[in-house]
């Protein structure tokens, strides 16, 4: 028996497949978590969430849409300690993100990268794990990176915009300029990440 039915507002999950299709991995290790107490940081946008006393079902409202995600992405980090970013994309492709970590744990950064902005290169922290469930929904003015905290770390995004390799930007994720305090020793980074000039 449902006991709650939650419903927000940011964005709706949809992609090229069908709604199970596009849930399938989320539904897989939802099933498996136990004692999950949903985190409302963000959802997705006509998004449910109905719980009873075995599991919890995250899935799709396809009544409404708003707006669409184009691209899903699965990033895996065999090592702790990894870290990924500090990455965006940029004019025509500038997107919003929903991040969330199907499994392991990440220390997560996003730092504010509109110059006319009074938070240009302020950042945020957040460690979300496979426990508590927390979606981040990063907006378009904004890089994002993070740290792996164990091995095996699953991370989901969900796109507004399709990737173009042309439109990627990015902030070396050991610019001075940031000074972001990474948790653990960096045990791998791409030589991408790691060689990114520095902010001028």
């Amino acid at each position: 028996m449902i006991k709650n039915k939650l419903k927000v507002s940011l964005l709706q999950l949809q992609s090229k497949g069908s709604p199970k299709e596009n849930t399938i991995i989320v539904k897989k290790y939802l099933n498996k978590t136990k004692n999950f107490k949903p985190d409302l940081i963000c959802l997705p946008e006509c998004v449910n969430i109905l719980t009873n006393d075995r599991s919890y079902l995250f899935d799709n409202v396809t009544s409404q849409n708003k707006c669409q995600i184009l691209e899903e992405c699965l990033s895996f980090s065999k090592k702790k300690g990894t870290v990924r970013g500090m990455h965006y994309q940029k004019g025509k492709h500038k997107e919003e993100k929903i991040l969330t970590c199907l499994k392991g744990k990440i220390f997560l950064v996003i730092v504010n990268i509109n110059k006319d902005s009074d938070i240009y290169l302020k950042k945020k922290y957040f460690e979300i794990d496979d426990k508590e469930f927390k979606f981040i929904k990063i907006p378009k003015d904004y890089s994002v990176g993070f740290q792996t905290l164990t091995k095996n770390s699953l991370i989901l995004y969900l796109h507004t915009k399709n990737y173009s390799d042309k439109h990627q930007g990015q902030i070396n994720p050991k610019d001075p300029k940031l000074n972001i305090k990474w948790p653990n020793k960096i045990t791998s980074i791409s030589n991408r990440d790691k060689l990114y000039k520095f902010i001028q």
